[in-house]
Order: C-alpha cells, then structure tokens, then sequence
C-alpha cells in the first residue's frame, strides 16, 4: 500500500514538474508590462539665425513632444539574465533637447538612431524592470 502510495506521488510530481517547465515561460512573460515602442526619426526643423534672421533648415533626430515631456523616459535594452535574451527597460540618462516644431523635439544627446523608445507610459515601471513589447 505503501509502495503504491510513493509511486503515485512520484508520478504525479514528474507530471507536475513537466508541465511547469513546458509552461514557465509563459507563465514568466503573462506577468510582465506589456510596451509599445518608437524608433526616433529623421525631423527638418527651421533654424533662425539671431543675426540675420535667415532661416535655414536642420535635419536632426527627434522624439515626440509627448514623450519627452514625461518625467521618465525609457528605452528597451536586450540583456542577457539566467542565459536568456531578455528585454529590459533602461532610464534614459542625460537627455539633451534642441529645437523644436510643432510636434517634436530634436534630440541632442542621450538617445540614439537605432533606439527604441518605450511609448507605453507606466506609472510603475523602474530602471531594470524586464518588460514584453507588445505586436
């Protein structure tokens, strides 16, 4: 009675533990923030000289006046954690401003061309925190 109590427990322990590590990847990832992200783009901002008053145009990488507007600004880092890829979010340090139109800022500093920035604004999301990028 006894061997066949300790067999059924064994089996149902390996069934267990199979289906927990079929499914913990997904179980890991239905608990994550899901974002939504933008690359930075290619602006033409009008530049006025002080001196003159000619305008010339500026072609700069910019950010939406939205975005950069928050008191945080994250962008998504690939990290390995555990030997797995992961998606973290990163706090943009040392973010530079330039000129401005109607919708966008130009970005100077602390942010680069192939950087995808998080969109998805989160009240609870914090430097380092891993996050699923939404389709």
């Amino acid at each position: 009675m006894t061997r066949k109590i300790t067999v059924l427990f064994f089996g149902s322990f390996l069934i267990i533990m199979l289906i927990l590590t079929f499914t913990s990847k997904q179980l890991h990832q239905s608990h994550l923030p899901k974002v939504e992200v933008i690359c930075p783009e290619q602006v033409s901002f009008q530049k006025k000289n002080v001196l003159d008053e000619k305008k010339s145009i500026q072609i700069g990488l910019a950010l939406p006046k939205d975005i950069c507007s928050r008191k945080c600004l994250f962008i998504i880092s690939v990290e390995t954690v555990n030997g797995e890829e992961r998606t973290i979010a990163r706090e943009v340090q040392g973010l530079t401003l330039g000129l401005q139109d109607d919708t966008y800022y130009e970005v100077i500093e602390g942010i680069d061309f192939d950087s995808k920035v998080i969109k998805t604004e989160l009240d609870q999301l914090r430097d380092g925190d891993e996050v699923l990028i939404g389709e």
